[in-house]
């Protein structure tokens, strides 16, 4: 069966995808690549692995920075506004 392990993805449009995802790794982590040693893990259409030698596990955004960096930014600054702060996984705490 298909069905038997769940795991949470955002299927959409694949830029969004992309955009979406390394926007809530800036906001939470501050890193843009994304670092998955799961050969069997999900990664978008728009991720492409890293070319350097002993980097096999990374993967960055194919489009520029500019549109996930706006949203990373609106992300942190809406947070700091209201009273929030963002852990390491990402989860919103109140102050």
């Amino acid at each position: 069966r298909s069905y038997d392990y769940f795991v949470p993805t955002f299927f959409g449009i694949a830029d969004e995808h992309g955009y979406l995802t390394t926007a809530k790794r800036l906001a939470t982590t501050g890193h843009f690549e994304l670092h998955q040693p799961d050969p069997y893990a999900f990664i978008g259409e728009t991720l492409m692995q890293s070319p350097a030698q002993g980097h096999s596990e990374d993967y960055y955004l194919r489009q520029p920075i500019g549109y996930p960096l706006l949203c990373a930014i609106a992300y942190t600054l809406v947070c700091w506004l209201l009273g929030y702060i963002l852990d390491r996984r990402g989860v919103v705490v109140k102050l």
